[in-house]
């Protein structure tokens, strides 16, 4: 599952999709995102549903309850993942 401020949103592992892909497939339930695209890095997300990074706040990426040590485009979710978006001051 994600959980973006509280709300849980369910998802289909698929060993071949990132979890930049999975948050892709989510605008359909009503997500925004605001993305950047690094060459080297991949994506950055930058906003959800307008909340931008911004005044020392961005998005955080958790992974079962621990903060990622891998960015969204290189991740693939595994079934039982519990993946968490927190607006954190940094």
């Amino acid at each position: 599952k994600i959980i973006i401020e509280g709300k849980t949103f369910d998802f289909f592992a698929d060993d071949k999709k990132t979890l930049y892909e999975v948050m892709s497939d989510l605008e359909k339930d009503g997500i925004t995102l605001k993305t950047k695209k690094f060459s080297s890095l991949g994506y950055l997300i930058e906003g959800i549903n307008g909340k931008e990074s911004n005044n020392g706040y961005y998005w955080t990426l958790y992974i079962n309850g621990k903060e990622a040590l891998v960015g969204v485009s290189a991740y693939i979710p595994k079934v039982n993942d519990v993946i968490e978006w927190k607006y954190e001051k940094r």
